[in-house]
């Protein structure tokens, strides 16, 4: 019994001193230490079980596969990331969140399954790593809210497996052209940082579907993202836009396009080259009309126009593919009776918050018509109960009042 209880007391002086800020400096992140001596572990748990981090909901987290093998770890508000984490040679996704870390070490090349980082509100990051080039395993790299980076390294054309590349809520102030050579890429986030544009040897970046550049306030015409071929998506969101780039016009490929939130009064006719868009977000801008050039898209099915100035959509008629509309938050005092031309497609239309004091008889018409929503406008209790009696019949559009 004496001999149990002194291995007992000796396991809880060790569980403490490992838990304590003096922990160990050869298994500690320190810029001092060159490398860590993994060969200690048996297995996977043997690290976890000596890492010192808060495991309660909210803070870190593992999960572990049939073979007891650690493929993911969540580190979460945790400052102190010893070496030995790097040591759980199973890992497929890294998480580092809300940590002081100023970079992610060389250690991190033992990771030889690691598949994603997630890099998310680390106020002290200033660079990636040093050894980027070594995660060839590596496919989807995003780094978020981290101010104190301004750039990714030259050598990321080293990883030559990514998929997804997300740097979002930076300071980027460019892209580095070794980005063009990482063909396999699908997915690229940009999303409010710095940049003013893009490398111009973007042409070999084939299987990119999906482009943000959303919340950059400085981006110049954008000719560059032409060399994308095969782009589905785009986001520009709140990039200070007057208007439409034309390079965007002649991506004929393009089927989602969000404008939101920037300064667009008008559209060019050359929109009518993008014979693929289907849905279109252009709300909290500046229009006061439904320009008559979206009619030239013959696909299109979904326009977000919320937030404008509307008070004229006496073009709605000419949409003649529109499945939804979501006019909401304008000033819309009329609907024209020839929305009833949309009887054939439109399935949902968003009209409260506007200041309209009557609805056209031809919406009680319009079979495919789902849902209607005109809640906050400016209807008298006459008008109201004529529109209630409109739609008294009709057992197929449900209305918001």
């Amino acid at each position: 019994m004496d001999v149990v209880r002194f291995v007992l007391f000796t396991f809880a002086l060790l569980v403490n001193r490992i838990e304590t800020i003096d922990f160990n400096p050869q298994l500690r992140y320190d810029e001092c230490i060159a490398t860590v001596d993994c060969s200690w572990f048996k297995s996977d748990l043997d690290v976890i079980n000596l890492l010192p981090f808060n495991w309660s909901p909210g803070y870190s987290q593992y999960t572990v596969d049939t073979e007891d093998h650690v493929i993911t770890l969540s580190i979460v508000r945790e400052n102190n990331i010893p070496l030995i984490t790097y040591c759980l040679r199973n890992l497929n996704s890294l998480y580092v969140n809300n940590s002081n870390i100023d970079r992610l070490p060389q250690e991190i090349r033992l990771l030889s399954k690691l598949d994603s980082i997630n890099l998310h509100n680390n106020e002290h990051l200033t660079r990636v790593a040093d050894e980027i080039g070594e995660w060839s395993t590596l496919r989807s790299l995003r780094i978020s809210n981290s101010k104190k980076l301004t750039r990714l390294p030259a050598d990321i054309n080293k990883l030559i497996n990514l998929r997804e590349l997300f740097v979002t809520s930076c300071s980027l102030e460019d892209v580095p052209s070794s980005v063009g050579s990482l063909h396999n890429l699908e997915s690229l986030d940009f999303s409010g940082n710095r940049l003013a544009g893009l490398p111009n040897n973007l042409e070999r970046l084939v299987s990119v579907r999906s482009l943000k550049l959303s919340f950059n306030p400085i981006l110049s015409p954008l000719h560059e993202i032409t060399a994308l071929a095969n782009l589905r998506l785009l986001y520009l969101v709140g990039c200070g836009l007057k208007e439409i780039p034309l390079a965007i016009t002649n991506m004929a490929m393009l089927e989602i396009i969000d404008l939101g939130a920037n300064e667009l009064t008008s559209i060019h006719n050359d929109i009518a080259k993008m014979t693929n868009l289907r849905w279109l977000y252009m709300g909290g801008n500046r229009f006061t009309s439904i320009p008559s050039e979206l009619a030239l898209l013959g696909n299109l099915t979904i326009l977000y126009m919320d937030g404008n100035q509307l008070n004229n959509i006496n073009a709605v008629g000419s949409l003649k593919q529109i499945r939804y509309l979501y006019f909401y938050r304008n000033q819309i005092t009329s609907i024209p009776s020839n929305i009833g031309n949309l009887n054939k497609t439109l399935e949902d239309l968003y009209l409260n918050n506007n200041k309209l004091t009557n609805l056209p008889q031809e919406l009680t018409q319009m079979r495919q018509l789902k849902t209607l929503h005109i809640n906050n406008n400016e209807f008298s209790s006459t008008s109201l109960a004529s529109i209630r009696n409109m739609f008294a019949n009709n057992n197929w559009t449900t209305v918001t009042y």
